[in-house]
C-alpha cells in the first residue's frame, strides 16, 4: 500500500543510511522499524534458555528475600 508521512530530516536521512549499510530498502528499514515497534512480543526463534538446577542448603538465619543480608554472609563465610 501506498502512503505519505512526514518525517523529521535527519530521521529520514539515518533511515537511507541504514538501507544503504545494509543492502536493503528504505521501504524494508520502515516496514523492520514498525514491526518491532508494534509487535513486541514477537518470539526470535533459534534462541534457548539452559536453566541447570543446583542442589545446596539454605543460609541459616538469613532472609531468602534481603540482598544486603545474603550479600553479607557470603562475605562473611569467604573469609
Amino acid at each position: 500500500m501506498r502512503t505519505s508521512v512526514e518525517l523529521d530530516d535527519r530521521l529520514l536521512t539515518l533511515a537511507k543510511q541504514t538501507a544503504a549499510n545494509r543492502g536493503i530498502t528504505l521501504r524494508e528499514v520502515f516496514e523492520q522499524a514498525l514491526r518491532l515497534l508494534l509487535e513486541p512480543t514477537r518470539r526470535i526463534e533459534g534462541y534457548k534458555l539452559d536453566l541447570r538446577v543446583t542442589r545446596g542448603t539454605v543460609a541459616p538465619n538469613v532472609p531468602i528475600h534481603d540482598w544486603s543480608a545474603m550479600r553479607r554472609w557470603l562475605d562473611e563465610d569467604e573469609r
